[in-house]
Formats: C-alpha cells, sequence, structure tokens
C-alpha cells in the first residue's frame, strides 16, 4: 500500500487528448491512496471532451483566461528564464508557427515568419498564475510526461522554485521501462557515478543480458510494435472528407497537418532516398571506409527543439560536423526509417552534398559496428554505442550524457580536436557497459505513460511512491 501519496497534491498537465483516459485512471487511484491531484488543460477547446470523462472539480483552466498583475521581466528573473523566445521556442514548433530548419513553411498558409508574440503572452500568463498559486502555499507535486509545452516547462520551474519536488517521465531505452526524473534537467547522478558501481551477481546477469540482446539480437530501441495500429490511407481520406461535408472548418488546419504526414511526407521519403546510397552502396562504403555516423532526429521533438535548440538546423551542423573528422575518416549519416519524409527536402539535397547518407533502411547497429565513432545530440544511437563499446560525443543534453566516458562538448570550435580524442580513447568495456546498464535500470520503471490498463496503472503509483520516498 501506497505511503508516499496519502495526503499529498498532485498537479498534471493534460496536453493531448489520448492522455486522457490514462490521466483519468492514474487520478481514481491516487484519490483511492488518499491524494488528490489536479488537471491542468492547455486551451479552452478541450474542455467538453475533457470534462466528459474527468470530474469538473480537478480541472484547472482558470490560467487561460488569467490576467497577469506582475512584469513578465520579474517573473522571469525569479524563475531563471534568461530568453523567453528560446523559452517558447518549442511549443512554436509543435504548432508549425516556426519555420521549418531550411526557412520555409510548414503548412501552405503557415507564417512567413515566426510570431513570438502570443506565446511570450501565453507564458507571461501561465508564469504570473502558477506564481500566484504556490506562493498562496499550494504544493502540487507534477507528475507529466517529457515535452516542451510552455505549460510543463511553467510547472516544473515555478514547483522546483518553491522545493516542490517533481516526478517527470521520460524515454528509457530499456524496453517496456519509464525513466523518471525529478525536473527538466537531464541529471541523474546514477549515471555519472556508473562506472564506479559494484553489482550483485543478479545485477551483472540483467546487464548482460540486455546488452546481449542488443549487440546480438539487435533490436530497433524505442519501438514497441505491439502499439502500431495501422490504419489504410483510403479510410483515413474518407473519415477526413466526412470531416469537411460537416462544414466543420475549424478542423481545416489539423486536416492539413494531417495530409502532409499521412500523403506528403511517404511521397517525399521516396523522392529523398533518390539522395541516398542503395543498399549494396551502403554496404559497401560501410565494409571499406573509415567513417564517424551521425544519424539524424526529428527536428521537432523536445529532444532536439529543447535539449539541443542550438541544432534545430541539423544541415548546417552536419556542413561544420563533415569537415571536423579525422583525415582518412569520413563522416556517414542516416536518417531514420520512421521519420523519413519529414526533414525537409531542401535539407537532405544540402546534406548530400557534403556527405553519403546511408540507405534509411539500413539497421543502424550495423552502421554502429563499423563505426569510429558516433556524434549525436542525445538520441538512442548514442545510448547504442555505448552498448556496443563505441567512444560517443553528445551534443545536446542526455540521458547518458554523465557518464564518465561520454564527452559532452561545450564548445562546438573544439568539435575536430574532441572527435579525434574519443577515438583514439576508445569505448568502454563490458564489465563498464554492465555497471552503465544497471544505472539506467535504477533511474526507471517498468511502466509506460499514457497506458491506461490497470497493471501498469498500478506500477505508475508504485513508481511514484518509490521516487518520493528517495527524495524525501
Amino acid at each position: 500500500m501506497s505511503t508516499e501519496i496519502k495526503n499529498r497534491e498532485f498537479i498534471s498537465p493534460l496536453n493531448s487528448r489520448n492522455s486522457i483516459e490514462f490521466i483519468n485512471q492514474l487520478s481514481q487511484e491516487i484519490g483511492k491512496r488518499g491524494g488528490s491531484i489536479s488537471i491542468i488543460i492547455q486551451n479552452q477547446s478541450d474542455s467538453d471532451k475533457i470534462q466528459k470523462q474527468i470530474s469538473d472539480d480537478l480541472i484547472i483552466n482558470d490560467h487561460i483566461s488569467h490576467k497577469p498583475t506582475q512584469n513578465l521581466n520579474f517573473l522571469t528573473n525569479k524563475y531563471k528564464i534568461d530568453s523567453v523566445r528560446s523559452f517558447v521556442f518549442p511549443q512554436l514548433v509543435y504548432d508549425y508557427e516556426y519555420l521549418k530548419p531550411s526557412g520555409g513553411r510548414f503548412l501552405p498558409n503557415g507564417p512567413v515568419e515566426p510570431n513570438f508574440e502570443p506565446y511570450i503572452q501565453r507564458l507571461h500568463r501561465l508564469l504570473d498564475f502558477f506564481d500566484g498559486l504556490y506562493d498562496d502555499g499550494y504544493r502540487g507535486i507534477p507528475i507529466q510526461n517529457q515535452g516542451g509545452e510552455i505549460n510543463r516547462r511553467v510547472l516544473a520551474r515555478v514547483a522546483e522554485y518553491h522545493d516542490v519536488p517533481s516526478i517527470r517521465c521520460s524515454f528509457s531505452p530499456l524496453p517496456g521501462r519509464t525513466t523518471i526524473r525529478s525536473g527538466e534537467q537531464m541529471a541523474f547522478p546514477e549515471i555519472e557515478s556508473a562506472l564506479s558501481r559494484d553489482l550483485s551477481r543478479a545485477d551483472r546477469k540483467r546487464a548482460e543480458e540486455y546488452r546481449q540482446t542488443v549487440v546480438t539480437d539487435r533490436p530497433q530501441v524505442g519501438v514497441d510494435v505491439s502499439t502500431s495500429r495501422p490504419t489504410s490511407i483510403i479510410s483515413n481520406i474518407l473519415g477526413k472528407a466526412q470531416i469537411v461535408a460537416k462544414k466543420r472548418l475549424d478542423s481545416l488546419p489539423s486536416i492539413a497537418r494531417w495530409a502532409r504526414r499521412t500523403i506528403g511526407k511517404p511521397v517525399q521519403a521516396k523522392v529523398q532516398q533518390y539522395y541516398a546510397l542503395d543498399r549494396e552502396d551502403t554496404r559497401e562504403y560501410v565494409s571499406s571506409s573509415k567513417f564517424v555516423f551521425y544519424s539524424l532526429q526529428y527536428y521537432r521533438e523536445s529532444r532536439v527543439t529543447m535539449r539541443s535548440p542550438a541544432f534545430y538546423d541539423q544541415a548546417g551542423l552536419i556542413k561544420y560536423l563533415s569537415r571536423s573528422v579525422p583525415h582518412g575518416t569520413e563522416l556517414l549519416v542516416k536518417d531514420h526509417p520512421q521519420q523519413l519524409g519529414a526533414m525537409p527536402f531542401s535539407d537532405i539535397r544540402q546534406i548530400s552534398r557534403y556527405v553519403p547518407i546511408a540507405k534509411p533502411s539500413t539497421p543502424a547497429h550495423n552502421l554502429i559496428e563499423k563505426a569510429e565513432a558516433v556524434v549525436t545530440l542525445n538520441n538512442t544511437v548514442g545510448h547504442e554505442a555505448i552498448v556496443f563499446g563505441k567512444p560517443v560525443v553528445v551534443l545536446g543534453s542526455a540521458l547518458y550524457g554523465d557518464l564518465e566516458s561520454v564527452v559532452h562538448l561545450d564548445d562546438i570550435n573544439d568539435l575536430d580536436t574532441t572527435i579525434a580524442k574519443v577515438i583514439e580513447d576508445g569505448g568502454l568495456s563490458n564489465d563498464d557497459i554492465r555497471r552503465y546498464i544497471d544505472a539506467l535500470f535504477e533511474i526507471s520503471e517498468p511502466m509506460k505513460w499514457g497506458d491506461p490498463a490497470k497493471p501498469n496503472v498500478d506500477e505508475f503509483i508504485y513508481a511514484i511512491d518509490r521516487h518520493l520516498s528517495k527524495i524525501d
């Protein structure tokens, strides 16, 4: 029975309708254990559907129409927000209100230049609202998933300032598990001290089993095929046509985004493969060349917009990276097969002029195994490279960034020197790899954000309890 949840208040942003059932189940289980939870909705348009499944008395929506009474500069200084534009940037990208890395528009009717002002106003409202709430003694513990939306970030900052613990879920490379951390920062003492850990026989066995799974079976890390629910393009088109026929014109922007994702993206993916090596040429290149490997990341996700914002334009980074590898070594780039077509066409064409692009369907493990080193912003390829015993250079904020053997680049001008040094130093030994894997188990829990099934929600409750007991 939970002991840490009793008599505690919690607060959770609801930014996706897909999470409504999960949040509802979570709120009920927290209530059964003597706690309470409040739900923050992102905008008023979500209110009707949410209120059908979640009790009105749990919902907080006063912040939507809140009139700030404090100066924005005062609030940003208080909560250490150095740049409001940088802070709201991820939300603009999520909403297609920023420009592509190439400078083009996401949608035909999209902005020709970013308009930060509405998002800065939203930031002002949220900061002032939550500042007043917590200053008045509210101590709701944030429970939220990873993401760079403004309400998530503000809630985390305000709670931290008032010494209120947080429960933030994020991706774990271990199958069936979720990483739990206390705030926005990717800071894990367990990872930082991993190489000095003493493992029990059971811990060593568990870590080695996972290592062998990656090295031998080579699964695609982070993909849960059991949750995939493919639907035909025809059925999707018919569904969208019905929406238009019912004159729901307010749905046109979302339909345009759907059309780009469902129709435009696959078409663009086919065209982009023209600039990549084919399967045989990729195999030949990998077997006969010395190369450093860089895997493209999806630029709209928070791992880029929030944790590596300086590298939103990866085409520009790759140009510089291509001339920073040691003599006799080349740079090889690969797009993620599930995100093929997402990268702006002009960026792919530009990248192909500087470096070879591996066939996207080539397993990343095949490239990691042959690479001299891996350079990454912060994606799972960096984790896999560590497990393969390869040296890694991290440019952004990463789960594994504090690992002793991983080089986190502080000055981009030192990229050439850094790559040469990590290649010379090499990667981890098998013993140290097992220590790293054991640390990943320690900072993660066997559950998944968003799954409303009772066994998963129960595991989530246990995870909350364990996390709070560590903090207390």
